[in-house]
């Protein structure tokens, strides 16, 4: 058994395009993160679906996922620090204005104030 301290950190973001309405796929968020993964990291994330439902509409949104993963031990602050990494490549990519990144004691909202948008 092998025990470490523990860490769940996970990034929320939408799909749908800020700029143009269109809502992206999941498959558009899996594929950004396998890049990410192969280029620059070698953790493991979990992707999984949402709805965000809020006054006067909802969209369709991804949380992603990233522990303490024993095997692959990391300290919290590179945990956060990749997810903040990933969090904000995804604003520009998906063309967000904001992400929200959550942590058991902290929440992080990333903000686009240049409304730059990416391609």
């Amino acid at each position: 058994m092998e025990i470490v301290e523990s860490c769940n950190v996970k990034i929320w973001v939408g799909l749908k395009n800020m700029k143009n309405g269109r809502t992206k796929k999941i498959k558009d968020v899996e594929k950004i993160l396998q890049n990410y993964v192969n280029t620059f990291s070698s953790d493991c994330y979990s992707l999984t679906e949402t709805k965000f439902i809020y006054t006067g509409g909802c969209e369709k949104g991804v949380v992603i996922g990233l522990i303490n993963y024993p095997r692959f031990e990391r300290t919290n602050e590179h945990i956060l620090q990749n997810a903040i990494d990933i969090g904000t490549m995804l604003m520009y990519k998906l063309n967000q204005y904001r992400v929200t990144i959550t942590t058991p004691t902290k929440t992080y909202m990333l903000k686009n104030d240049t409304n730059e948008i990416r391609r």
